[in-house]
């Protein structure tokens, strides 16, 4: 699990009049499991008011809400004590009401222990982070996707388990998680089996090589919709070497005779109502119904051919790559396709004005329940492949003619882009929207929506989430809410979110994860609660701790203004005359005088409503920090834009630890000093080759405490555990191209030891 933390907050630039600054959405509640152990909400879906969350769990299970009331202790049924020493893998889906109480969870026991890294990789046991929960169009059952491994207990007592297919035979594929789709009555306690409306599939019988659920929702009816890839046979001896950005990984045996499928699975019992082979090339990747029985579903699917679907709906080959994302070196292209209830192809748009895209499971795809607002994401891919920007459109569907694309706002891609997107029109909604979740790296993100007005989000930490609302009609922004705490650490402390999901009935949106040791409060809107988890030694240090399912939600209109705002005219935006004296109003947020600013770096800096009600000031003598180099603060140092207290080290990025060799020291407050003895300047010098290049030369390094020097030979005075690496022809600060592998690995660990032994507080100079 990464777990970076980045506080992020709204800032309404002046000109950014189409975003709301006056006030931010209401924050009903949040929910954090306070149970000893880990869990994990990956995937959230809505209805009747209600959520319904699903991840995994190991130990105590036990989420307690907390809204402006105070703390809201679950439903004693709902929890579930396990062994927290245990590293088996289990599954929950729960349900919530409208103040943040745990009602009732359905548990999934397993048998299977979690073998690397919990939440990268692949899973042991899982609920879907993408299509695991969708609530389906009766209103009263989920349509929920799970993977698992060796044996599962369902909620009904059944148990199934892995090695074993539908129909008893020995499973041939046992490489790969079991895809398991449930069909869960809401209304019963047991969810599935005798007695309820629920029941459980699994798609081997036809493919006993491998099956993989790629989308799945419900229909009015309760029918369930899926696309899936379905294979036929297994060779269980080839041998087959995978190469992604994870590493490589080595496998015995492989699945063949695949296919691409849509198929309806019956209300009463799962069973196959009607399944449609896809053209090949094509892959389904999201799919959403209607309550007419139609269902819309994204697609990619290779360039260079057309797509027949059948019922005279083909897909042409041609397609503008300037406006349509193209994914690896443009070699795919990404559609829309509409159907009817028995799986007919009605119509199919690609091609040069699509202007939007579909991209494997960094898409997303909804759709209002009559079907005539409908909207997409999908990454913005350069012509290398990088994918730097994400986007969301909305496609006209009112009608089965036009289905131009009525607007597109894009955004940075921060660091996974949009995680999540809905779109909003229903009784709890004033006006239609589109809103959607995302997550964004340390740093600045500025918003642009499609009438070019600008929204900046900014950081005080290094992940963490964001909600944003457009306005379905114009694309408009209308706001951007943080994910909140006071968490100001590095690493290993923050929040990451995959599961959102909206209720358009009510106009709920709720957004769903985990979050870890690091703050010591959580903070969104205007509710906070300690962190029980709160350890602060996780804070500025490498180490991580056990992830905890979280889950908020919020209304996409407020209810008030902030409380330190006398007025506020949203058509012009905030003034200082808006701001009550006594507190400032920054980023949407209230702080009264003498608050510190959240934001990492910025920590030397207060609220002076005196000084500016609309920005932190910097303390008496200081100076605001408007460039390095010029913004000495009394007692700090600013380099690079950001505070550091004195003897402080600085702070690498999310991929790399404290430097230990660069420190803060006020005596010089706009430039890192050294730390004596530790790593130095090194040169690599020499007779370059004729090419121009370096190979034979030597590191040397100068005008360092104690007046000692490596010559270019490598002679120095050596001691100890240097004289090896001396004799051996290099200095042990050895550096560059030129030197062979052996080298390089010495002179690394000679440098090493270097920084172990300053560490320690070892004298080693001679």
């Amino acid at each position: 699990m990464i777990n970076w933390k980045l506080y992020v907050t709204a800032l309404l630039l002046p000109l950014a009049l189409g975003w709301n600054s006056c006030s931010r959405p209401d924050v009903e509640y949040f929910q954090a499991d306070e149970g000893a152990g880990t869990s994990f909400n990956y995937a959230a879906g809505a209805m009747n008011g209600k959520v319904y969350t699903g991840g995994y769990f190991k130990g105590t299970y036990l989420p307690v809400g907390y809204n402006s009331n105070g703390m809201v202790a679950p439903v004693p049924g709902a929890v579930r004590v396990m062994d927290a020493t245990s590293d088996d893998q289990h599954l929950q889906l729960s349900e919530t009401d409208s103040t943040g109480k745990l009602l009732q969870t359905w548990f999934f026991e397993g048998t299977a222990k979690q073998v690397g890294s919990i939440g990268h990789g692949a899973q042991t046991n899982e609920v879907d982070s993408y299509d695991g929960i969708k609530a389906m169009l009766d209103d009263n059952h989920l349509s929920v996707k799970m993977g698992f491994r060796q044996q599962l207990t369902l909620p009904d007592g059944t148990t199934l388990d892995s090695a074993y297919m539908a129909n008893g035979d020995a499973r041939l594929n046992t490489n790969e998680q079991v895809q398991l789709m449930i069909k869960l009555d809401v209304s019963k306690a047991a969810g599935i089996g005798p007695g309820t409306t629920g029941w459980y599939k699994i798609l081997d019988e036809d493919h006993p090589g491998y099956v993989i659920v790629r989308a799945a929702d419900g229909d009015a009816n309760g029918n369930m919709i899926l696309s899936y890839k379905g294979c036929d046979s297994f060779n269980a001896t080839k041998v087959v070497v995978t190469t992604g950005w994870r590493g490589t990984t080595t496998t015995v045996g492989e699945p063949y005779d695949c296919a691409e499928y849509l198929t309806c699975l019956a209300s009463g019992d799962g069973s196959t109502v009607w399944r449609k082979q896809l053209p090949e090339g094509v892959v389904l990747d999201r799919c959403r119904a209607t309550v007419d029985g139609s269902f819309f579903c994204g697609f990619n699917m290779a360039q260079a051919f057309e797509a027949d679907f059948g019922n005279g709906v083909v897909a042409p080959s041609e397609i503008d790559a300037t406006r349509v994302n193209l994914v690896g070196q443009s070699t795919t292209g990404a559609g829309l396709i509409k159907y009817n209830s028995m799986g007919e192809a009605l119509w199919v748009k690609r091609g040069p004005d699509s202007g939007w895209s579909v991209q494997g499971s960094s898409s997303t795809l909804s759709v209002s329940r009559d079907g005539t607002l409908l909207a997409m994401t999908g990454p913005v891919v350069d012509g290398r492949g990088n994918r730097a920007k994400t986007q969301v459109s909305r496609i006209d569907t009112s009608n089965d003619l036009t289905k131009d694309v009525l607007w597109t706002d894009i955004i940075p891609s921060g660091s996974h882009g949009f995680r999540g997107m809905e779109v909003m029109r229903g009784a709890g909604q004033p006006e239609d929207e589109v809103v959607a979740m995302g997550q964004i790296y340390a740093g600045w993100l500025t918003l642009t929506d499609d009438q070019n007005a600008t929204m900046t989000l900014r950081s005080i930490g290094q992940y963490d989430v964001f909600v944003v609302a457009y306005d379905a009609t114009t694309g408009a922004g209308k706001w951007a809410m943080d994910g909140g705490s006071d968490e100001v650490g590095d690493s290993g402390t923050g929040d990451y979110f995959f599961a959102f999901t909206a209720d358009a009935v009510s106009g709920d949106i709720y957004v769903g994860g985990g979050v870890y040791s690091g703050p010591s409060k959580f903070r969104w809107g205007d509710l906070q609660r300690d962190n029980v988890m709160h350890d602060a030694q996780t804070i500025k240090s490498s180490g991580t701790s056990p992830p905890h399912a979280f889950l908020v939600n919020l209304k996409s209109v407020s209810s008030h203004h902030p409380e330190c705002l006398n007025s506020c005219d949203e058509a012009v935006g905030v003034h200082e005359s808006n701001v009550n004296d006594g507190y400032c109003y920054i980023d949407r947020y209230c702080y009264k005088d003498g608050t510190s600013s959240p934001y990492v770096g910025h920590h030397c800096y207060s609220c002076n409503s005196t000084a500016d009600k609309l920005e932190f000031t910097a303390p008496e003598g200081g100076r605001r920090p408007t460039g390095a180099g010029r913004n000495v603060v009394p007692g700090f140092c600013f380099i690079d834009g950001v505070c550091y207290d004195d003897n402080e080290h600085e702070s690498y990025n999310k991929n790399k630890p404290v430097d230990p060799c660069n420190k803060c020291d006020t005596a010089s407050p706009d430039v890192w000093t050294a730390v004596n003895g530790c790593l130095l300047a090194m040169e690599f010098v020499g007779a370059p080759d004729p090419d121009g290049i370096i190979r034979n030369g030597m590191c040397e390094a100068t005008n360092f405490e104690g007046g000692i020097r490596y010559n270019k030979d490598g002679s120095v005075n050596p001691v100890g555990w240097e004289l090896e690496a001396t004799a051996a022809g290099w200095g042990p600060l050895s550096c560059g191209s030129g030197q062979t592998p052996a080298q390089q690995s010495t002179a690394a660990a000679l440098r090493q030891r270097r920084v172990m032994k300053v560490a320690e507080g070892e004298q080693w100079w001679p």
